[in-house]
């Protein structure tokens, strides 16, 4: 098991992970971040019309491994 940090990117703001979490291997906690960021997303579809939102993977060492975005554009056509 590896300790994996996740520090969120939301629009303009920045939360830095301090505490990490354990996980196998990096696939998995770029899965886990996925999975946080559509649950994330999707309580903030009413909100805005547009939306950008991603998590930096950190190893234990504090070193930046992966990154997982998503950007939500929500339009109307009529």
């Amino acid at each position: 098991m590896q300790r994996f940090f996740f520090d969120l990117m939301e629009d303009d703001v920045s939360v830095a992970d301090l505490n990490g979490v354990l996980m196998p291997e990096l696939d998995k906690a770029e899965l886990e971040a996925a999975g946080a960021i559509a649950q994330m997303m999707a309580d903030r579809l009413s909100r805005a019309s547009h939306h950008q939102m991603a998590v930096v993977i950190r190893d234990s060492a504090r070193i930046p491994v992966a990154k997982v975005s998503l950007t939500l554009t929500r339009e109307r056509m009529s």
